[in-house]
């Protein structure tokens, strides 16, 4: 009896030492990499409209001392002339000699487009990714009556910059130059030949 019960205490013993086997845990460190290829992605609009209201115009063109007068446009008093006539070709002419020099340059009126354009990018054979622009097309928007606006010196705001990474954004502007001595009329201009585009790419990364 005595033997028998020391087996079966020997057998519990066993079931026990397998159940808690059953219940051991075991770990392993995987190591996990994962290799990146480099890319640019370049975003752009494919359409801007830009709106120049009268009263923008006015500030543009106003010289300074100018206020604006109560119907939108602009009175400008810039003190009394003291105006001599003369005879010229046996006509009577006078000459108040108003100085254009005091307004805007109808010529090279600056127009920057801010946040146009936006660049990720990782990788490349830099650490730097470079944004570059060219006009293309023609250069001159027409309008009504033969009123033409040119545009010239293109370029792009914050054109190099360090890559910005997938999860953040570099983001830069245009800018170029306006040239209404040629305006003669209100309204769109846009066009009528090949139209004036500039083409953004990124010119090294």
């Amino acid at each position: 009896m005595k033997n028998t019960m020391q087996h079966l205490a020997t057998a519990g013993a066993l079931i026990g030492a397998l159940a808690l086997g059953q219940n051991a845990s075991a770990q392993i460190n995987v190591d996990v990499d994962i290799t990146l290829g480099s890319i640019t992605i370049l975003y752009s609009f494919t359409d801007i409209q830009v709106n120049i209201d009268s009263t923008t115009l006015g500030t543009l063109f106003t010289p300074a001392g100018c206020t604006p007068g109560a119907l939108g446009s602009q009175e400008c008093d810039l003190g009394a002339a003291n105006v001599t006539p003369a005879v010229s070709a046996g006509a009577l002419n006078a000459d108040a000699n108003i100085n254009p020099a005091a307004l805007a340059n109808v010529s090279a009126v600056p127009l920057t487009l801010n946040n146009v354009w936006a660049v990720r990018a990782i990788g490349g054979t830099t650490a730097n990714t470079t944004v570059g622009i060219t006009g293309t097309g023609d250069t001159t928007l027409d309008g009504p009556s033969g009123s033409i606006i040119t545009v010239s010196n293109i370029a792009v705001t914050g054109g190099t910059f360090a890559d910005p990474g997938l999860g953040n954004l570099a983001r830069g502007g245009v800018s170029m130059d306006l040239d209404f001595s040629q305006v003669s009329d209100d309204g769109l201009h846009d066009g009528t030949g090949p139209t004036f585009l500039y083409t953004i790419e990124v010119t090294g990364t």
